[in-house]
């Protein structure tokens, strides 16, 4: 159950939404509320933080010509002094004798350089209960897209596939891959690419072990529902779906469902003049409500479910192309009134935040999926 009572400044293992939409994570008023340009990179002190950097390298580099994990570890922090990030920095990269977890050694506490957090132990990065994407360049330049990662790192910190040892270049040989801009499991291991590849890599610092602490967000709440919905009793059945979930929690509040049906937009469901959505674990999915509404980039996935659980690439129900688009019954369920085999229901990727409403995929009703709920 969602304690009714928060307390700001709390742990991430603890976090329930109060503070300021400015969600100041650090106390010196670092990150810029969102913005969604990656800027901001002197918004704080690299000099005073108590915690860790984490970034994307500016610079791409191939596998094969790192020179194995020590190779990788000194472009990490030649990059990082040169943007005048302080301390040590590791790559996030396993081998066959030395997993990238194991490399963290007791580090925890990690922040971009926008001053966002990321995530508080190995244990929840491995877990997936990552607050922001990555994304930021050691310079505080955001990556576009569904931006490949060097990682040879499965999601659990495993060693994955690592172009033969570190040695091969072959488009035949294979290299495990992350993406970016998105969270859960998918940020390390997304799927193999080939050894020819030149991309950029993660880093990490590892020399301070302070818990991560931030100020959770106040607005709109928003959750994905921890249980599919088959789809039946149109919009109002997934509105009531959303309810039940919301009040089994004692969330208080009305919930709606973000869908499109081929009369109505999804965007139309929702005010535009309202405060802007925030996750159950205090974190903003973006700066203002028209981000969500446009179908634009958002700082953070819709991936907390009523239940504080973290989601992966599972599938949520949208209907349309975009946010401000009309579905189609053959893209909607038939309006999502029935779940019946031979319809189809266009989809969106939970921990995604570019592809968070539409993907070029359809799925067949039958299987259902979860929902995106939001207060209105």
């Amino acid at each position: 159950m969602v304690p009714s009572k928060v307390v700001c400044g709390v742990l991430l293992s603890a976090v329930i939404g109060c503070g300021r939409i400015a969600f100041d994570t650090t106390g010196w008023g670092g990150g810029r509320g969102g913005d969604g340009d990656g800027g901001g990179g002197d918004a704080i002190d690299p000099m005073s933080t108590p915690y860790n950097f984490v970034f994307v390298t500016s610079t791409n580099a191939q596998l094969a010509d790192l020179g194995g994990l020590v190779g990788a570890d000194t472009v990490c922090n030649t990059l990082a002094h040169a943007a005048g990030l302080p301390g040590t920095y590791v790559a996030w990269m396993s081998d066959a004798a030395t997993t990238a977890t194991v490399r963290l050694g007791g580090a925890r506490g990690w922040i971009r350089r926008d001053g966002k957090p990321v995530v508080d132990t190995t244990t929840d990065l491995v877990a997936g209960k990552l607050l922001y994407p990555i994304l930021l360049t050691e310079t505080g330049t955001a990556m576009s897209g569904q931006f490949g990662i060097i990682t040879a790192t499965m999601g659990d910190g495993s060693h994955g596939q690592d172009c033969a040892g570190f040695t091969s270049a072959l488009s035949s040989s294979l290299m495990m891959t992350g993406i970016a801009s998105q969270t859960f499991t998918t940020w390390t291991e997304n799927q193999p690419g080939g050894c020819d590849q030149s991309l950029p890599m993660y880093c990490f610092g590892i020399d301070k072990t302070a818990p991560l602490t931030y100020t959770p967000a106040v607005g709109r709440r928003a959750f994905v529902t921890a249980a599919i919905w088959l789809p039946s009793g149109g919009p109002a059945g997934a509105d009531t779906t959303c309810q039940a979930a919301a009040d089994a929690q004692s969330l208080g509040g009305t919930w709606r469902a973000l869908l499109s049906t081929s009369t109505a937009t999804a965007a139309g469901r929702f005010s535009a003049s309202g405060a802007p959505w925030v996750r159950l674990d205090g974190v903003p999915l973006a700066s203002t409500p028209d981000v969500l509404l446009t179908g634009g980039t958002l700082d953070a996935p819709l991936n907390v479910t009523e239940t504080m659980q973290y989601r992966g690439s599972n599938p949520a129900q949208t209907g349309a192309t975009s946010t401000t688009a009309l579905g189609q019954l053959t893209s909607t369920c038939q309006d999502w009134t029935t779940s019946a085999a031979g319809n189809n229901q266009r989809i969106g990727l939970l921990n995604s935040i570019t592809l968070y409403f539409s993907t070029p995929i359809f799925q067949n009703c039958g299987a259902g999926a979860e929902l995106y709920c939001l207060e209105p």
